[in-house]
């Protein structure tokens, strides 16, 4: 009908004007050559990028997705992390009473009541659907509380830094994201602990991150466990949502949509290439 072609075209016009927007706010961000921006600002932009392309999106079981407003995206990652954090700081209180700064190590050990797998209330890695886009889009994995490494790591990673202010670092390996709680400048990087979050949170040795490493078959440098910058997260969490498009033999995305979202996505990370606002 004429009213269902006017509300399709006003849908198309808007989701061009979000992802134009999108795109300024990208390039602004990754223009920046310092990490002034937290990771999940940069998170949120990529999944209002994704979603001003009206990719239908469907859940583990199979189910259409509701549409968010993209002009919410913000605030719903805001919201929700704010909550997680007031979850941590009350168990803490309960702890160890009330607290101006607490330790860390408080907090990281208090992080194990929302990251685990021995609860379907936890934050978890989702094994059973790893490629699903959903599982890169920020306000989607905290809602659905499953994702990817990097997702999970930049939920953990926020949840503390607004609890003790605390800047904990990305570990880039092969294949795989891992937290790196901070040290003194005195203390041997081997003694460096990490944080596994797509693993239920489990503590890892450098000696573990070895083992990671040697699963792809790769020879260990100690580069390895240098922190990756934001951008490079961010340049991550893109290259992740375009593998996710890469298979066409996805059931719930057809081949046009697909080669569409790879060639938009592309634009983010290629500068050549020109997005389109429509």
């Amino acid at each position: 009908s004429d009213t269902f072609d006017i509300m399709h075209t006003c849908e198309r016009v808007l989701n061009g004007i979000h992802r134009l927007h999108s795109y300024q706010q990208w390039k602004f961000l990754n223009d920046k050559k310092t990490d002034t921006y937290v990771l999940e600002t940069g998170a949120s932009v990529v999944a209002k990028f994704y979603l001003s392309l009206g990719i239908c999106r469907f859940d583990d079981n199979g189910k259409s997705i509701t549409p968010v407003r993209i002009s919410n995206v913000d605030d719903e990652i805001d919201s929700r992390l704010c909550e997680l954090a007031n979850t941590i700081k009350t168990g803490l209180e309960q702890r160890l009473g009330h607290c101006e700064n607490f330790p860390l190590m408080e907090v990281i050990q208090e992080m194990q009541s929302i990251f685990g797998n021995d609860s379907p209330h936890k934050f978890k890695g989702n094994t059973t659907n790893y490629y699903d886009a959903n599982n890169s889009l920020l306000h989607e994995v905290l809602t659905r509380k499953t994702g990817i490494p990097i997702t999970l790591a930049i939920v953990y990673t926020a949840i503390v830094r607004r609890v003790c202010g605390a800047q904990l670092d990305l570990i880039g390996l092969p294949g795989h994201i891992v937290i790196g709680l901070p040290f003194d400048d005195d203390t041997p990087s081997r003694e460096r602990l990490f944080v596994d979050v797509f693993n239920g949170g489990t503590h890892l040795s450098q000696s573990d991150l070895k083992s990671i490493v040697a699963q792809y078959g790769l020879t260990w440098s100690d580069e390895m466990a240098n922190p990756i910058s934001h951008q490079q997260v961010w340049e991550r969490m893109v290259r992740n949502l375009m593998h996710c498009h890469s298979d066409l033999s996805i059931p719930h995305h057809g081949q046009n949509d697909n080669v569409r979202v790879l060639m938009t996505l592309q634009c983010l990370i290629d500068p050549r290439t020109r997005v389109e606002p429509r």
